[in-house]
């Protein structure tokens, strides 16, 4: 993220998107992080909020890039 907004937890999240197959590959994000957090992701209207567990000491406007990946369930 940029810019690093420093520690920020959060254990659950609320990600809303129209097609879960769109999650796949590179994609832009921008948003805020502070108590609550939302980001938005460019490349499909997807959005990722919720609280933090732990939040940043500041609340900061980040944007940035990363790719999607999915966790093997346990």
């Amino acid at each position: 993220m940029n810019p690093d907004p420093g520690t920020c937890i959060a254990q659950a999240a609320t990600l809303e998107v129209d097609d879960v197959a769109s999650l796949s590959g590179t994609t832009t994000f921008e948003g805020k992080v502070d108590a609550g957090f939302e980001l938005s992701f460019a490349a499909n209207d997807a959005k990722l909020s919720g609280e933090a567990d732990i939040p940043p000491s500041l609340p900061t406007a980040v944007r940035g890039a990363g790719y999607w990946f999915r966790e093997a369930n346990s």
